[in-house]
């Protein structure tokens, strides 16, 4: 399990890759929203009501390091996953 917190408040969510990012201090850094990856569109990912490419996410940033993570739910397989921003989670 991995948490980040949100002023004050954890929140555990099933990380597919927590060994890569449970050790580190994270903290919450942008709500859930709409964004354009590249990964995405050539990976022909389609929200309905969304264009191709679009895909949800929320942000989180290592407290240590300052490096900032996009968040994405992946409803294929069903678990949270968090990668450096522009890098593609796998599954897709």
């Amino acid at each position: 399990m991995a948490y980040y917190s949100n002023s004050s408040q954890y929140i555990d969510l099933q990380f597919v890759n927590k060994d890569q990012i449970q050790s580190g201090n994270f903290r919450h850094h942008r709500e859930w929203h709409w964004a354009f990856e590249v990964w995405a569109f050539e990976a022909k990912v389609k929200y309905p009501g969304r264009q191709p490419g679009w895909v949800p996410h929320f942000n989180i940033m290592n407290v240590d390091s300052g490096i900032q993570y996009h968040v994405y739910f992946n409803h294929k397989f069903g678990y949270y996953e968090a990668v450096p921003n522009g890098m593609r989670p796998r599954g897709y």
